[in-house]
């Protein structure tokens, strides 16, 4: 949890600079593109991270019926 709260943290204090740098030479509206770019890559490669389902389903039914 620390690493992602730190790279967030990192992105929030470069981000700007990186985009304004980059908006010097390509212009402010190609420069916006590159977090929506890396916000679609960020998308694509969400599913890669999601724990992989073994097809072990051996839940008891009371492990899974709510406390009467």
């Amino acid at each position: 949890m620390s690493l992602v709260v730190s790279l967030g943290y990192v992105g929030f204090l470069v981000g700007p600079i990186v985009i304004g740098s980059v908006s010097t030479f390509i212009g402010l509206p190609d420069a916006l593109g590159i977090p929506a770019a890396l916000v679609f890559l960020v998308a694509l490669g969400a599913p890669a991270l999601r724990p992989r389902d073994h097809g072990d389903h051996t839940a008891t039914a009371s492990a899974t019926s709510p406390v009467d």
